[in-house]
């Protein structure tokens, strides 16, 4: 081993940059998540021996977060042509008072 090389590990490789992303992304999450929510990070790392060598090892990684879902359900009903309905709630219509004291509306 040369004097430039050390022995692998998750601070030097990929020149160090695993370390800044997982900082990076593990901050991002707690910003983004609520009390009681969870975030998961996933690191994978890759190792391939290079074809024809001996002593050659390429490595890679990927490193990725998910963050909780935004889940809704609603209903719908179709008819035989297999197009969808479902039901609109129509905007409440607002009451607007002005300074004179008449109401007035919009919709």
């Amino acid at each position: 081993m040369n004097e430039k090389q050390q022995v692998l590990n998750l601070t030097n490789i990929c020149d160090g940059k695993l370390e800044a992303e997982f900082e990076e992304m593990y901050k991002d999450a707690l910003r983004k998540i609520s009390k009681g929510q969870k975030a998961k990070i996933t690191i994978n790392i890759e190792m391939l021996r290079v074809p024809d060598t001996d002593t050659i090892v390429e490595l890679g990684y990927n490193i990725k977060s998910t963050l909780p879902a935004i889940s809704r359900r609603a209903i719908g009903s179709y008819a035989d042509d297999f197009t969808v309905k479902v039901d609109v709630n129509e905007k409440p219509q607002l009451e607007v008072l002005t300074f004179n004291s008449t109401t007035e509306k919009r919709g």
